[in-house]
């Protein structure tokens, strides 16, 4: 066999023990997830039964609308992914969770392109499996609220900008562009991502002048989809951020400090967001995650990527520091991904 082929085959079982072990992982998360599903199947938070009122009517009189008003306002993306189930299985609590349970697993595996994006692909393998058993994202998945679908959407999105401005071609910088549009419907908290992906392209734009019109095109392609939910916030300016924001420096200073505790030692008593006192790490994740805050810095070369992993994981928790209910683990559920890389 020549050099050539030899090479060839090499990465093809490169490539082949990759997908296995990505597979793997995805499927033990997804048996964490599918998990407690009978016993849920009866089961309705009232805001889950908003939703799944708002879904059915869409399925009633089908249309476009990019925000409902009821139950403080919410986007409406998620009450579009509703619908297929409640279509197919009817309007109960089995078709909510089944959607949650399926964006949940979906969130894992568009981590694995965002961590090899970022750090290579054995990376995003533990990426993906410490999102896989990390009991924030297993619990939420059993979840119908909106809440779940910007993890997945903003993996997506950031994904695959950094796939854009790496390779640098025009399909790319027009699926980031458009996912980032996307990401708006999904959450409130999603605003913060997006605060930080303008950052994002802003800095590329100004470093990278060969990226310039991609760049361009995909903050168009965002600003475009973004537009009818923008104006309708203009329109209605007294949405829930204005009701649940904290107004000073003495209550965000308070705020960081709930949420000191809440890493390993007494997590959020709460009863529909997490088991009452239950910590965000565990003892394995927290000598995990400590050895990646100590050593990540010194041994990744892409130092950069490790930044704005710090950056994303604040603008998560900010969306839940900066309101009067800090320890708010829905509000702050995207940090499971900066968390996991």
């Amino acid at each position: 066999m020549s050099t050539a082929a030899q090479a060839s085959a090499s990465v093809g079982a490169r490539r082949s023990t990759t997908l296995l072990a990505v597979t793997l992982v995805i499927l033990a998360g997804a048996a964490l997830r599918i998990t407690g599903l009978g016993a849920m199947s009866t089961l309705v938070h009232h805001d889950e039964a908003y939703y799944g009122v708002d879904a059915l009517s869409l399925l009633a009189s089908p249309r476009l609308t990019p925000f409902f008003p009821d139950n403080f306002g919410r986007e409406s993306l998620w009450m579009y992914t509703l619908t297929p189930a409640l279509a197919i299985f009817g309007g109960g609590a089995f078709a909510l969770r089944l959607t949650a349970i399926f964006t949940g697993i979906l969130t894992l595996a568009a981590l694995y392109p965002l961590g090899r994006a970022l750090f290579g692909p054995r990376a995003a393998i533990w990426a993906v499996a410490a999102l896989a058993v990390l009991f924030w994202h297993v619990l939420h998945s059993h979840h119908a609220f909106r809440a779940i679908l910007y993890p997945l959407v903003g993996a997506l999105a950031f994904a695959v900008l950094w796939r854009a401005h790496r390779a640098n071609r025009w399909p790319l910088w027009i699926a980031g562009g458009a996912l980032l549009g996307l990401l708006l419907y999904t959450y409130l908290a999603a605003r913060l991502w997006l605060i930080l992906a303008g950052l994002l392209l802003i800095g590329w734009f100004i470093t990278t002048p060969a990226q310039r019109r991609q760049i361009a095109t995909a903050a168009l392609i965002w600003g475009l989809i973004s537009l009818p939910l923008v104006i309708t916030l203009l329109d209605n300016p007294q949405t829930r951020i204005a009701q649940v924001a904290i107004t000073s420096v003495d209550e965000l200073i308070a705020n960081m400090r709930a949420w000191v505790p809440v890493w390993v030692t007494h997590g959020v008593d709460e009863v529909v967001h997490n088991l009452p006192g239950r910590p965000i790490l565990d003892a394995p994740l927290a000598i995990l995650a400590a050895a990646g805050l100590i050593g990540g810095w010194w041994v990744v070369r892409r130092r950069i990527q490790a930044l704005w992993i710090g950056l994303l994981l604040i603008a998560s928790l900010a969306a839940a520091i900066l309101t009067t209910a800090p320890l708010t683990m829905l509000r702050s559920v995207g940090a499971v991904i900066p968390l996991a890389l």
